[in-house]
């Protein structure tokens, strides 16, 4: 996975609140360990406070950022990509629509978009999401393929980029979302796709 940027949206406001967050909760636990300590008359240690930050973060960074409460809210306002999607691509190298198979792996800081087909396979190198309005995104990322016309031929690499615009307005979308994608000039195709969560 890699990191991704946003648009229009600040994420130091959420490291601060996760900063305080772990302020509070390590006061309870350091009064927890303290009494602990008494009761057994043990010389106990409660975890430092960067120990707590970076749990907190973890956990906020891979699971709490999903939470319907959290969108509710207004704390986040990243769309949640998280899942499989389903993709035809049209081709200006193909009269033939492209089935493939779109995994979307994503936290807070960090996001993987894996694109497979029968005959090739591509992998996110970097990505930027624009939060255009509460209901409305648009992910770009760049990406490096791996094409295979038969098991006999030889593999052919190139790079490309693709612009997929998304709207809900329940985090869901469950419609067809339309993409735009070109490659390096050395494979020079271009093309459109439409994306759907997979069912």
């Amino acid at each position: 996975m890699h990191e991704y940027s946003l648009s229009y949206h600040d994420r130091k406001n959420i490291y601060y609140f996760v900063v305080i967050l772990s302020g509070i909760i390590s006061i309870p636990i350091t009064l927890f360990v303290g009494s602990i300590s008494s009761i057994l008359n043990l010389s106990l240690m409660a975890p430092s406070g960067l120990v707590i930050f970076f749990l907190v973060f973890h956990l906020f960074d891979k699971y709490i950022w999903k939470l319907p409460f959290m969108y509710s809210l207004g704390i986040i306002k990243i769309p949640n990509l998280n899942g499989r999607w389903l993709a035809t691509i049209k081709s200006s190298k193909s009269n033939n629509d492209i089935e493939a198979r779109v995994t979307i792996t994503q936290t807070y800081s960090k996001i993987k978009i894996l694109l497979t087909t029968e005959q090739s396979r591509s992998e996110s190198t970097m990505a930027n999401i624009d939060i255009i309005d509460p209901n409305s995104f648009k992910l770009r990322y760049e990406y490096h393929a791996e094409f295979q016309k038969d098991e006999n031929s030889e593999i052919k690499r190139h790079y490309g980029v693709t612009s997929l615009f998304l709207e809900s307005e329940n985090q869901e979308f469950d419609n067809n979302h339309k993409a735009s994608y070109y490659t390096e000039l050395n494979r020079s195709s271009l093309g459109t796709m439409y994306f759907a969560r997979s069912k």
